[in-house]
């Protein structure tokens, strides 16, 4: 007499067809979380509206939990403005730029932008503003130059226009 076979053909016992639908659950849910980000825009310059080349770009998660060097990202534009990041994660980040002479300007109020999972944001714009410098000669009423003058520069729209006085003693505007 031949012995019964212990399982059927195609047919798992119930603890593996468990496991088997466990480690297809896991895997599913690694290849969602997977799911990586990116984002591609321009850098211009606020005043001209000129697209800047040379302009380093980092994207930090904004919250700092859990968080390590390997979840900042950076690139920098090309001679066309244009920056590309991929292969980041699905989080909130902190967006910064930087190039010498000129300040970051957002366009966005809190300075973050969010990346959904398999999102690739585009046409993010960065505006860039130049530095202020003011540079010139001081001269009295009388055309002469006015030595050791001090001029002090405030806000567009509060008119306030300060000059010390020159070594004479005299007042000059």
């Amino acid at each position: 007499m031949q012995a019964p076979p212990l399982r059927q053909p195609g047919k798992f016992p119930p603890i593996l067809e468990f496991m088997k639908g466990a480690i297809l659950f896991i895997l599913l849910g690694r290849s969602l979380t997977a799911q990586q980000s990116g984002i591609e825009g321009v850098v211009v310059d606020s005043v001209t509206h000129q697209p800047m080349p040379r302009v380093h770009i980092t994207l930090r998660p904004a919250t700092a939990e859990g968080a390590g060097p390997e979840d900042i990202y950076g690139a920098m534009s090309r001679a066309d403005g244009h920056f590309s990041i991929s292969g980041m994660k699905p989080v909130v980040y902190g967006v910064t730029a930087q190039r010498n002479g000129y300040l970051l300007l957002s366009d966005r109020a809190s300075g973050t932008v969010t990346l959904k999972p398999g999102e690739t944001l585009s046409d993010f714009r960065i505006e860039m503003t130049p530095h202020a410098v003011v540079t010139g000669h001081v001269f009295d009423e009388n055309g002469d130059p006015v030595q050791r003058a001090r001029v002090e520069a405030s806000a567009a729209g509060q008119g306030l226009v300060r000059l010390d006085s020159n070594s004479a003693g005299q007042r000059n505007r």
